[in-house]
């Protein structure tokens, strides 16, 4: 006859061996996952995303009011603006190029910065639009592919035009009203749609995250999403109340008009952050100019407003560019290295960081041409440096 006590010890016998290879399992699983993919995606990687984003959202805030957004606020606006809709006489063919004159004549405007994974890094896609008398056309050229994406709150749209919402169906990525493309150079998308009722209202969300049979990247936030190096930092003006996004969708407003306005990222080294736009209005020559932007302190992030009136109509447009301040990043983990106590960390780990941090300089000091993905790849690997430097000095700023 067996004891209980021997019946008890083998059922927990069979329940930790059984846990054990289930562990097995799990970690073979994930060890032939890619690096970053979504299902293996770091909570850390989430995490200094939630911080990027939070800080071009409090850049933006200072920049329009001066001061820091509290905890009470909601999001910060990613920009906003109203925006000529020109008519156009030639034949637009949706195809995905975007290749025709009447694309040439239509307006323009990069929109962006959006987020969606950590390691590709937020982007600008450039937005097109014209009409003739039945039909609104958009274009969209992006470097990334955008199928599956989707607002991180509330709506299920990548966009929305007129408050429909648009999205790129999987799997078979088509998108009602158009077509989307894909080559070498992204991603775009063509759309043909009967003309809607004044105001048409454009609204891109800036927040996004990808949606697939995996868990997705960002879930609902929580108190602990938003940690950022130093739990200090969830108290006082600079929190951030986690019931809402840190940055409201970009909404342009088109008003049917014989103007165009196209603006363009004319940004050629990273810190030669540049805007062109050219003007194309009624019985006037067409205008361009060139602008070099100002950074909103050491954020990485660029506004900039743009007002005219012609005639009867205005315009105007607020929005940024975002660089990631590598520079910026390597600095704070210099300055935590400098400011820690010798017990904080082995002089080993010390010169290790140290050694790192001057090996993303040295590539950040060759950089000759402003490549997106060389430099969000310094960017992940400074901020990578600056949490292993912060680890254990959490005295420091």
């Amino acid at each position: 006859m067996i004891r209980p006590s021997m019946k008890i010890n083998k059922i927990l016998a069979t329940l930790i061996i059984a846990f054990l290879l289930a562990g097995r399992s799990i970690a073979q699983s994930d060890a032939n996952e890619p690096e970053g993919s979504e299902k293996g995606y770091p909570v850390h990687e989430r995490d200094w995303l939630l911080d990027e984003i939070r800080t071009v959202s409090q850049a933006l805030n200072m920049a329009r009011t001066g001061r820091l957004a509290t905890r009470s606020q909601s999001a910060v606006s990613a920009g906003f603006g109203t925006l000529p809709l020109p008519k156009v006489t030639t034949p637009i063919r949706t195809d995905g190029k975007l290749d025709e004159l009447a694309w040439q004549n239509a307006t323009s405007l990069p929109v962006g910065p959006l987020f969606a994974d950590w390691r590709q890094g937020p982007f600008m896609i450039q937005v097109s639009t014209c009409r003739d008398e039945t039909t609104l056309y958009l274009g969209i050229r992006s470097p990334h592919d955008l199928s599956q994406l989707r607002a991180a709150f509330g709506s299920a749209a990548l966009f929305e035009i007129a408050d429909r919402p648009y999205r790129i169906d999987e799997p078979a990525g088509n998108i009602k009203g158009g077509i989307v493309r894909k080559d070498s150079a992204g991603q775009t998308i063509e759309l043909a749609l009967p003309l809607p009722t004044e105001p048409i209202r454009l609204t891109f969300y800036a927040e996004l995250i990808r949606r697939s049979g995996t868990p997705v990247i960002r879930e609902e936030p929580t108190e602990r999403d938003f940690a950022t190096d130093s739990p200090q930092e969830m108290k006082g003006q600079n929190a951030i109340d986690t019931k809402f996004e840190l940055l409201d969708p970009v909404e342009i407003k088109l008003v049917p008009s014989p103007d165009a306005i196209r603006f363009k990222d004319a940004t050629s080294e990273p810190n030669q952050v540049r805007l062109s736009y050219t003007l194309r209005a009624r019985d006037m020559r067409p205008k361009t100019r060139t602008f070099k932007l100002q950074e909103t302190g050491q954020s990485g992030v660029y506004r900039y407003r743009y007002a005219l009136k012609i005639k009867e109509n205005s315009y105007e447009i607020e929005s940024s560019l975002y660089v990631e301040p590598v520079a910026e990043m390597l600095d704070a983990v210099r300055q935590i290295l400098s400011c820690s106590a010798d017990q904080d960390l082995s002089e080993e780990e010390r010169n290790a960081i140290s050694e790192a941090a001057e090996k993303v300089q040295q590539e950040l000091d060759d950089v000759e041409f402003y490549n997106r993905k060389q430099w969000r790849r310094l960017y992940c690997e400074a901020r990578r440096l600056k949490a292993r430097a912060d680890r254990n000095m959490r005295d420091c700023p």
